[in-house]
């Protein structure tokens, strides 16, 4: 069984979080570039992160969902129950990072092979590299207090301050080629951190050291 190839896998890390609501939103706001990376929150409170590539065997995403929630399911008490996991995942957020390729995860997990052996001792860290690449900067955070800021704010405003849209609109009305798309993107951040909604609670170097 050691010998068997890895050809597909899901790494996993649980971490006790207070509020996952305000970390989903962290992330959701700090992904660099959402061209790049999709990111998408669904009616369940998962939210999903998805480098965007034209190949299967190079996609990959990453889950973030609160796993108390989802060992409260109808479908998962009797699993619960008959394992004495009752209070288990009580306060859990889980990060499930999936790997679809031998590559990826010899990639991933720093292997020269594939075997299950391999695998199971790989001391790698592929959740944390996957948030460094996908998560922005954090701004110190700016007031609206000038005109250029303002119109700034409105604009956040107009998109509902969802930085994805944001981004998105940037692209459509300005040319990249004079235009340089993350600078333009920091100066949203940075307002979007000074206002009293922002999700204060997380950063980058915080969520890091979360998932280390």
């Amino acid at each position: 069984m050691m010998s068997a190839e890895v050809v597909k896998c899901d790494i996993t890390k649980d971490v006790p979080v207070e509020d996952i609501p305000a970390l989903t939103r962290y992330v959701k706001g700090a992904v660099r570039n959402y061209e790049a990376f999709s990111c998408t929150k669904f009616r369940n409170g998962n939210l999903v992160v998805e480098k965007s590539v034209t190949t299967h065997k190079r996609k990959k995403r990453i889950t973030i969902y609160d796993k108390e929630h989802e060992m409260n399911l109808q479908g998962e008490r009797p699993f619960v129950s008959d394992n004495g996991l009752e209070g288990k995942y009580d306060g859990v957020c889980r990060f499930e990072l999936n790997l679809t390729s031998k590559k990826q995860i010899r990639e991933a997990l720093g292997l020269t092979g594939n075997t299950l052996a391999e695998v199971l001792q790989a001391e790698g860290n592929p959740i944390q590299d996957f948030l460094v690449d996908v998560l922005a900067e954090d701004p110190s955070g700016k007031a609206v207090t000038d005109w250029n800021t303002f119109e700034k704010f409105a604009v956040l405003a107009a998109c509902g301050f969802d930085l994805a849209k944001v981004e998105a609109k940037v692209r459509q009305y300005r040319n990249p080629r004079t235009t340089s798309i993350p600078k333009m993107m920091a100066s949203f951040r940075e307002i979007l951190a000074g206002l009293p909604t922002s999700c204060a609670t997380w950063s980058k170097e915080k969520l890091l050291d979360a998932v280390r």
